[in-house]
């Protein structure tokens, strides 16, 4: 054999060679595993310790962000925070160039809130505000004013769960830099609630300002509370402080934008005892009083229907859906469990937008309501005419992956 091996020019260290290979074949094989391994794994490490201790910063200075206190077609109130107590001045105009009105208060505070009155409907206006730590006053920014009438078409956004998590994964950024190409043409923002990962810690609402950057200036926002934003002391006194809610003030309310009746109420936990005698007499009289309007929309945290860990709220649908049934809503919008899910019952669109920030969250037990499941990063574009309220959901790369119609009664 071995000579008829080496008729055919093999020799034995070739043979050795040969059949040494498989040994080193499986050893080469295991150490590019490990490499690739290492490489994959060290590297995502190392992005959730920086996001991590990127969280652990302190941004006291932030940029203004909008919020609705009165009517949205001629008012708009105006907050941002400074790390020193400064006086307070915000400018602002029709034409970016000449900002001629301007209201001034000489206290210093770190907290800033300018509530302005008496602007034109349906109106682009430009402001900056100031004087900022290093003296000079900020960027110049804008916002709209609501529409008078019932007849003129807009759109709005809407995310939820723009919190931190503790994990290390957070989607905020990616999405509100999509929210921010809509800056000049959503009108406003909601959000579902869990703004903030510990209602109770200023660090954490300081990374959720420093997120909210690219859009918070141009978009009012129309929140809800979330259980996170009521953390600990379950009075939220950091909710309140940023979004200009007086100390006693309920954290519910509405308003009216065009057609669209707005409706925001605190429903952070689905607990009973949320539901208390004065919110639910104050819903029906406030869905009774919106039925001019061709469209309702309420917003609370935690779902009724819900594919996710939390599944579906008995009495939250016990107390609530009738209400909503009775006075025709179109479109219920919550958060609290990370996914996204469209549901329909009994002609009302519920939907599970929570895709805002947080980890997102397995949802594999599908209820008979539900018509649209799915786990990933996205935000809603809603648009409002006279014909119908048109619901998209929208990854932070721009991908349409649902869309609904509501036509109007």
């Amino acid at each position: 054999m071995r000579k008829r091996m080496k008729e055919l020019g093999f020799n034995n260290e070739l043979v050795r060679k040969i059949r040494a290979s498989p040994k080193k074949k499986l050893a080469r094989t295991i150490t590019i595993n490990i490499t690739l391994t290492i490489a994959l794994i060290v590297p995502m490490f190392l992005y959730t310790e920086v996001r991590m201790l990127d969280r652990q910063k302190d941004y006291p200075d932030k940029e203004p962000w909008l919020r609705f206190l009165s009517d949205p077609s001629n008012s708009v109130t105006i907050s941002w925070e400074t790390s020193i107590g400064k006086n307070t001045t915000v400018q602002y105009d029709t034409n970016p160039f000449t900002l001629s009105n301007t209201i001034s208060r000489t206290e210093n505070v770190t907290m800033h809130h300018v509530n302005i009155t008496g602007l034109n409907p349906n109106t682009q206006y430009y402001y900056r505000v100031g004087p900022q730590v290093d003296g000079e006053m900020s960027a110049l920014y804008h916002f709209w004013t609501a529409p008078a009438d019932q007849a003129t078409s807009f759109t709005w956004l809407c995310i939820s769960d723009t919190q931190e998590s503790s994990e290390g994964q957070h989607h905020h950024p990616r999405v509100a830099r999509a929210l921010a190409k809509y800056n000049g043409e959503a009108r406003f923002i909601g959000n579902g609630g869990d703004v903030a990962n510990y209602g109770s810690s200023k660090r954490s609402w300081d990374y959720f300002f420093k997120c909210a950057r690219p859009y918070a200036p141009y978009q009012p926002f129309a929140f809800a509370l979330g259980n996170h934003d009521d953390s600990s002391s379950h009075t939220a006194p950091m909710y309140h402080q940023y979004f200009a809610f007086h100390e006693n003030e309920p954290l519910y309310y509405s308003f009216n934008y065009s057609m669209l009746h707005y409706v925001s109420i605190p429903v952070p936990r689905g607990k009973e005892s949320e539901l208390t005698t004065e919110l639910m007499s104050w819903l029906e009289s406030d869905l009774a009083n919106s039925m001019d309007k061709l469209y309702r929309v309420v917003i609370f945290h935690c779902p009724i229907l819900s594919s996710g860990f939390f599944g579906r709220n008995r009495i939250l649908e016990e107390h609530l859906h009738p209400i909503f049934d009775q006075y025709n809503v179109s479109l219920v919008i919550n958060g609290h469990s990370h996914h996204y899910e469209r549901s329909y019952m009994d002609g009302i669109y519920y939907v599970v937008a929570a895709g805002g920030g947080g980890h997102m969250d397995p949802c594999h037990n599908a209820l008979p309501e539900t018509q649209v499941l799915g786990s990933f990063p996205h935000y809603l574009k809603i648009t409002c005419t006279t014909s119908s309220m048109t619901m998209e959901a929208i990854s932070p790369e721009g991908s349409l992956f649902d869309q609904v119609e509501m036509e109007a009664p």
